[in-house]
């Protein structure tokens, strides 16, 4: 297993799978929220290019990973500003899910405010 497919194939892959259910807001925030605080706590406890035991399986976190004759490496100095990309994804999902954009003046029931109907 490689690093970069876990810290950038992953969230790729992810985001056009949550794109997909876009219609379930619920759904999708909470899931962001939750794949997010995985990547960022997994870019902060897991080392690259060094052996790891997680459960009782033991493997080794490669740096590099190859497409088409380009190489995307990651190393231990990049796993700083990983944490930081993924807790900072973590808190804008976070502040979007309350923040509600999309819901054009409605309560979270999804019935018209009194503010949205006085405009």
């Amino acid at each position: 297993m490689s690093a970069p497919m876990i810290w950038i194939g992953l969230p790729l892959l992810l985001a056009g799978v949550l794109f997909l259910f876009r219609n379930f807001q619920s759904f999708v925030a909470i899931s962001g929220i939750l794949l997010s605080s995985w990547l960022w706590i997994s870019a902060w406890l897991l080392p690259i290019g060094e052996v790891v035991t997680v459960g009782g399986r033991t493997f080794r976190l490669g740096g590099s990973f190859s497409i088409l004759g380009r190489e995307f490496i990651l190393t231990n100095s990049d796993r700083g500003l990983l944490v930081l990309v993924f807790f900072a994804l973590m808190v804008w999902i976070i502040g979007a899910w309350f923040a509600r954009p999309g819901t054009h003046g409605k309560c979270r029931s999804g019935r018209d405010s009194d503010f949205a109907s006085n405009i």
